[in-house]
């Protein structure tokens, strides 16, 4: 397979080229995962980053090799389970879990299937269990980039339609009595230009996602997760201009916590950090959802 490669243009820098992606990335998931509050999904999209790695060096290993009567296509079967993985990586990663057992068996079936079809037909199976995957990974990282306002994700989401685009014009041509080598072809590009560009988004997403935590941190009490003085003044800004617009009137109350530091005192700073959660607490329960709740430093609030 490999001689067939070379001469339809397969060329070793392809190879190198994903390789180096897939080791860069291993090894920046790596890191990331040391950090406090590493990316969502990040365990699922390092399996399945390692599995696409393995996944290439199969596409070395000749179809049809087996010693038996029936040959297994390793390729078509690394195919399904990584775009099986992809779709689990993307329903963590959006917190989305419905149907994975479903199409978990899906994948298992048409694994499996690969003992008992011959090449041809065995090859539409995977692109139509691949299609269904995609599909779905694109679906769930769209709804998440959506809703998290987070333009990595809708390139993750990209990157399946790309492949499922790819995948069935694969098939068609398949279908259609196209050379194998073409078909394959088109596949190998259609999984390289979509690896290349989940890898990116999937870096995108956590740069983004961390920093909204930076900026959400610059305006956030880290101890009641209430704003902050700096939050306060922004929402104000916010919350004046609008009752100026519509000629309405705005109130402010200081809440102070009385003897705070005869707590503290007496009974330590992490007793007293207790109470001002459960203070902040009791305020925000009370208070309407246009209301504004704010630490503005020490035991007072606002």
């Amino acid at each position: 397979m490999m001689e067939q490669i070379f001469t339809d243009g397969w060329t070793l820098s392809d190879y190198a080229l994903i390789l180096s992606i897939t080791c860069a990335q291993l090894f920046v998931m790596y890191s990331l995962s040391g950090s406090a509050n590493p990316p969502v999904g990040l365990g699922l999209f390092t399996v399945y980053f390692m599995a696409a790695l393995l996944g290439w060096i199969a596409l070395s290993v000749p179809s049809g090799s087996g010693n038996g009567a029936v040959g297994i296509d390793v390729t078509a079967v690394v195919a399904i389970i990584n775009s099986y993985l992809l779709f689990l990586a993307c329903g963590q990663r959006s917190g989305i879990y419905s149907g994975r057992y479903l199409l978990g068996g899906v994948c298992l079936l048409t694994s499996l299937s690969v003992f008992f079809l011959p090449t041809g037909q065995m090859f539409l199976t995977q692109s139509a269990a691949s299609a269904l995957f995609f599909a779905a990974a694109s679906v769930l990282s769209s709804w998440r980039g959506w809703r998290y306002r987070n333009m990595g994700d809708s390139i993750i989401a990209l990157a399946c339609v790309l492949s499922l685009i790819g995948i069935t014009l694969a098939a068609y041509r398949a279908t259609a009595g196209a050379d194998s080598q073409v078909v394959r072809m088109l596949v190998f590009r259609t999984h390289s230009i979509s690896f290349a560009l989940i890898a990116i988004g999937f870096l995108a997403s956590a740069l983004i996602e961390y920093q909204q935590d930076l900026s959400h941190l610059t305006t956030e009490d880290p101890l009641t997760r209430l704003l902050n003085r700096r939050g306060l003044g922004e929402a104000l800004h916010v919350s004046l201009a609008a009752a100026s617009r519509h000629g309405h009137t705005t109130s402010a109350i200081l809440v102070d916590i009385d003897h705070f530091k005869q707590v503290n005192d007496s009974f330590g700073q992490e007793i007293g950090g207790s109470i001002i959660q459960l203070v902040a607490n009791i305020l925000s329960r009370l208070c309407r959802g246009s209301d504004v709740v704010a630490r503005t430093g020490g035991q007072n609030l606002c």
